[in-house]
């Protein structure tokens, strides 16, 4: 399920779910529009504290900037 999806049906506030992880609404808001992928730790946090309905492959957008260089890009 989607972030969006479950926060929708819930009715969680994003800053709810930060709260619960550790981060900034602004950064969760980030993750439900695709902007940005959460790191590995954030994201299995997020799976815990959505029981599961959301899981880590439900938050990767591959479209979305990585933290991780291509190994051609580091020199």
């Amino acid at each position: 399920m989607k972030l969006r999806e479950y926060l929708q049906q819930k009715r969680m506030h994003e800053t709810t779910l930060a709260s619960t992880v550790g981060v900034s609404q602004s950064h969760i808001n980030n993750i439900v529009l695709g902007k940005k992928n959460p790191s590995i730790v954030l994201a299995k946090r997020i799976e815990k504290a959505t029981e599961g309905e959301v899981t880590i492959y439900d938050l990767i957008n591959p479209e979305a900037p990585s933290r991780l260089k291509d190994k051609e890009e580091v020199k």
